[in-house]
């Protein structure tokens, strides 16, 4: 039987395009059963769905229906084309195309790249206004229109037609973007698909020929209120503040630049947020392990394993096996926290969480990494942990003090004191608690630290601290007054430099310990070293020595 619009053409419609676009972008390396947004199964539910309306506007049609055992067969194979979709999604368990993605929140058509959590948090900012209404302008000028049309008697069956179902994925994309802006420009779209069919003669509007007019008119409005707001801005005299986006793109630039200066040999493998390892991938050189690309799905499944574990030995297995260099975790992109959401049921108790708690276990070094000074921007903070070997724990610990020292987190530091005092006689814990104290003006605690530190520093003991140790000792030397025993030690520690040595170093460690062979008139021998130490500081302190 005709019902009265062609649902059953939209589903085999909808339900062919689907397959099309799935055969086009994974024919023929990617066919599969590896599940994501363009797979079969949506394009049986399209057709499903075609179907189920198509039942219920013949059963609510005044002409009469089918017998009651052939609609309900029809309506039961929709529904069960329906419900398989949402069957497969769960069974799959791959649910990162639905994780809250930092691109999401980001609306890149207007000028300044707009980006907010939500349409409601973008609405409530204070520079929303002009973006908002060249947003939400167009919608509000055809929407309203299509609506009433659409339920309209006078309307034409065709016009009717095209408007209802151009209207179901617009108003529920419109939805979905009330939660992503980036959404709006699939909106955009839609909304371009309504402009002709509203703008068409009909029977109904023959004799108010001025209505499309209008409508035309409002559109017209619309659009240039749009553009407006793309127009180039001229320089007044203000000052020009820089975007959330122009300010994250220029951390990233500076930290993928900053993580390349300290790989050696091939390229680092790390782990980051996925929007994040474009960005390193493209300035840096590097490699990352998860994209959120389809043929990446063994990427994805390794970061949901790594970010959700919650047995180290486990984790550290998992980081070797994908030959991991660094993770980085960014304030700005909480995707490894929703990688540890996806793959556990417990995140506080997840490996991202005790990166957050800098709990870290023995096989973590973390890097003071320091971003550009933004004025306005300084809550910002990119947290950046090497996969090292096994540490002992003196030698980890005395490592994280000095992180926190480097970084401004001096409470922290206070706080590995009485960690580092369970090591009464090793040298780098002696070395850490000096550093330490000298932080916190407590000359006594200083003084205390660095003879015991003088005491015991035999040939035999400084042989078992690790190169980088050493060259802190070296500096807490030099800051005692112990100026020859530090030239003697910087000597043997010059000896046996090295470009890998040269990267363990923290930035302020490099730099302080340039100066001082400066001032003792040392220098590394090989230019090719004395060139790298130079260039792996920051331009700043570069300039000053």
């Amino acid at each position: 039987m005709q019902t009265g619009l062609p649902w059953r053409w939209w589903g085999l419609v909808g339900c062919a395009a689907t397959l099309l676009t799935y055969s086009a972008e994974n024919y023929p390396d990617r066919i599969g059963w590896d599940f994501g947004p363009h797979h079969p199964v949506f394009a049986l539910a399209w057709w499903g769905a075609g179907e189920l309306l198509d039942v219920f506007a013949v059963a609510l049609s005044p002409a009469g229906a089918p017998p009651r055992g052939r609609l309900l067969g029809r309506g039961g194979v929709a529904l069960l084309l329906v419900a398989l979709a949402l069957v497969a999604f769960v069974w799959s368990g791959d649910h990162r195309w639905l994780a809250d993605d930092p691109i999401a929140t980001r609306l890149t058509v207007l000028q300044g790249g707009i980006a907010a959590p939500s349409f409601a948090a973008w609405l409530t900012r204070s520079d929303s206004d002009g973006a908002f209404w060249a947003t939400i302008l167009p919608w509000l000028v055809l929407v309203p229109v299509a609506l009433w049309r659409a339920v309209r008697r006078q309307e034409d069956r065709s016009t009717r037609a095209a408007l209802l179902i151009g209207l179901g994925p617009l108003l529920a994309v419109t939805a979905l973007a009330c939660f992503q802006l980036r959404a709006w420009t699939v909106v955009d779209a839609l909304l371009l698909c309504l402009v002709p069919v509203l703008l068409a003669p009909s029977a109904a509007s023959s004799r108010r020929r001025w209505r499309p007019l209008l409508l035309g008119m409002a559109w017209l409005v619309a659009l240039l209120f749009g553009f407006w707001q793309q127009r180039p801005v001229r320089d007044s005299g203000a000052e020009l503040t820089l975007s959330d986006l122009e300010v994250q793109g220029l951390v990233e630039r500076d930290l993928a630049h900053w993580l390349a200066q300290r790989a050696a040999g091939d390229r680092s493998v790390v782990l980051v947020p996925p929007d994040l390892t474009m960005s390193l991938i493209f300035h840096g050189g590097l490699r990352g392990v998860v994209t959120l690309f389809p043929e990446n799905h063994d990427g994805v499944a390794a970061a949901v394993r790594i970010a959700s574990a919650t047995s180290r030995n486990e984790t550290l297995e998992l980081c070797r096996s994908r030959g991991l260099d660094a993770i980085v975790v960014p304030s700005w992109d909480p995707f490894l926290e929703e990688f540890a959401r996806m793959g556990t049921g417990m995140p506080e108790n997840a490996f991202v969480e005790v990166l957050h708690r800098f709990a870290l276990p023995n096989w973590l070094r973390p890097w003071p990494y320091g971003l550009p000074k933004i004025s306005g921007r300084e809550g910002l903070s990119v947290s950046v942990f090497a996969v090292t070997t096994e540490q002992p724990e003196s030698i980890a610990a005395s490592r994280m003090a000095e992180y926190f020292l480097e970084t401004g987190r001096t409470a922290a530091a206070d706080a590995m004191a009485a960690e580092l005092r369970r090591y009464p006689a090793n040298l780098s814990a002696l070395t850490a608690l000096a550093q330490i104290a000298a932080i916190a003006g407590d000359r006594e605690g200083f003084a205390r630290a660095a003879d015991e530190l003088l005491s015991r520093a035999t040939p035999a003991t400084l042989r078992q601290l690790p190169w980088d140790r050493r060259i802190s000792l070296v500096l807490v030397l030099a800051q005692a007054r112990h100026r020859e025993r530090a030239v003697e030690e910087a000597k043997r520690c010059l000896a046996q430099i090295d470009a890998e040595r040269i990267r363990t170093l923290t930035t302020g460690t490099l730099w302080r310990f340039q100066i001082f062979c400066k001032s003792a008139g040392l220098e590394v021998a090989d230019p090719t070293l004395r060139s790298l130490a130079r260039e792996l500081l920051p331009p700043e302190l570069r300039q000053r020595l």
